[in-house]
């Protein structure tokens, strides 16, 4: 089976958006509160990291991490097709 490199790139693209859109909400609403979840997610102290919002940092933050994660996605595909053309019969 072959992987539609576009469609792949496109899905985790738009996830990484939505997760992007959530994140820079709780950041936006509570950061304290974000940090402190942050850091028990890390095993770290991220209090002292609080920043605040603005709206460029959004915009730069979800082109960034939207095509980061495309591309990423993209380079995925294209390896997994590769390996799995030259995988032996039977697999």
């Amino acid at each position: 089976m072959r992987l539609d490199i576009r469609a792949f790139a496109c899905a985790g693209g738009l996830a990484a958006a939505l997760l992007f859109v959530v994140c820079s909400a709780g950041v936006a609403l509570a950061p304290q509160a974000t940090a402190t979840f942050a850091g028990d997610l890390i095993h770290a102290d991220l209090t002292g990291l609080v920043r605040t919002l603005t709206w460029g940092s959004f915009a730069l933050g979800l082109v960034v991490w939207t095509a980061g994660t495309a591309l990423t996605f993209a380079v995925i595909a294209a390896t997994y097709n590769r390996m799995a053309s030259t995988a032996p019969a039977g697999r």
